[in-house]
């Protein structure tokens, strides 16, 4: 009986498909079941899927109309709830790999340490990097503690093991992208304690063609919404170090929208930026007319110099006059 449930989105991965899947029949840890969900692949990679769960009984395909990353994720959840329960489940993209002993570790650590989350190191590859030797090292640390000092790792879904219960009530957002922003938080801070090991378990690769590096689109608003989510989750359930270092993410990839936007070509640059403002007051515009957000210069600037292309003297001098939030309730509807 295995028991561990590995969940692989498959979609146009036909170059590195065998790489991952390979990978993790070769684990040294061999009770598990891998269900490999291609997402309406329009290339080869639905029938090699098929192939290889003629090769090994431990493989299950599901064939599923395109709907993206979360849909395939959770159509893989889903199987494992209605068709074959395991104790655990980790994800792993199909253009990565792991380590010989990705499961095996990350088992150990959750069962040395008495946890049901447990999370490796990974290593951004652009090749076929090699990994390096692993250790015994894990321990046990809060969620908030891992979550400031390791952000990257913190928010992606893959390169950890769950208690396949903690998905009982909880799937990722259909739809949009960043949809590890806004799901993985939920499932790590409803931990008291997590288990973490550096051992490099997990190979990240770094397409030329990946999503998150090609030209921007609204759809990629959906980063914000995660920050800001974020935001509003660490300071209801009082999270103030988590809270804080959120109001800083949410800052950075406001800046890092009007950076990709500018440099993008297209024709509707200006729509395009004031989507970004309109969204912004429409979803969050309580976060942002809250001082703390602009108790800094630099951001205050960011906002306004960069975002609404106004100049700073001129607004400290509204603000000064009529006070800030009256002020940015102008500049948003100025922008509307």
């Amino acid at each position: 009986m295995s028991d561990i449930s590995i969940v692989v989105p498959v979609y146009k991965v036909e170059k590195y498909l065998n790489r991952c899947v390979d990978s993790i029949l070769a684990q040294s840890y061999t009770e598990f079941k891998l269900i490999l969900v291609d997402d309406g692949s329009p290339d080869n990679c639905g029938k090699m899927c098929d192939d290889y769960a003629k090769q090994d009984s431990r493989i299950h395909v599901i064939h599923r109309k395109n709907g993206g990353l979360s849909a395939a994720r959770n159509s893989g959840i889903d199987w494992v709830f209605n068709k074959h329960f395991t104790e655990w489940i980790t994800f792993i993209d199909s253009d990565d790999w792991v380590h010989p002993d990705y499961l095996i570790r990350l088992l150990e650590c959750n069962k040395n340490n008495q946890t049901n989350i447990s999370i490796g190191g990974f290593v951004k590859s652009y090749d076929e990097t090699a990994f390096s030797e692993i250790t015994t090292d894990s321990r046990k640390v809060a969620p908030e503690d891992f979550w400031v000092e390791n952000q990257g790792n913190a928010t992606v879904a893959w390169g950890k093991l769950y208690k396949t219960e903690l998905f009982k009530t909880v799937r990722y957002p259909e739809g949009k992208l960043h949809e590890d922003e806004l799901t993985t938080y939920k499932l790590l801070f409803t931990q008291e304690r997590i288990s973490v090991t550096s051992d490099e378990l997990y190979m990240y690769y770094q397409a030329s063609t990946s999503i998150m590096r090609s030209a921007w689109n609204p759809k990629r608003l959906a980063s914000l919404e995660g920050y800001g989510d974020q935001m509003i989750f660490f300071k209801e359930k009082g999270f103030e170090r988590a809270f804080r270092e959120s109001k800083k993410l949410f800052v950075f990839s406001i800046k890092n929208h009007l950076n990709q936007i500018k440099k993008s070509d297209d024709k509707n640059y200006r729509l395009f930026r004031r989507y970004v403002s309109n969204y912004l007051y429409s979803r969050y515009h309580s976060i942002i007319m809250s001082s703390s957000l602009f108790s800094m210069v630099y951001v205050r600037k960011l906002i306004v110099e960069q975002f609404f292309s106004i100049r700073f003297n001129v607004l400290k001098k509204t603000c000064k006059e009529n006070g800030i939030k009256d002020c940015f309730r102008k500049i948003f509807r100025l922008n509307n």
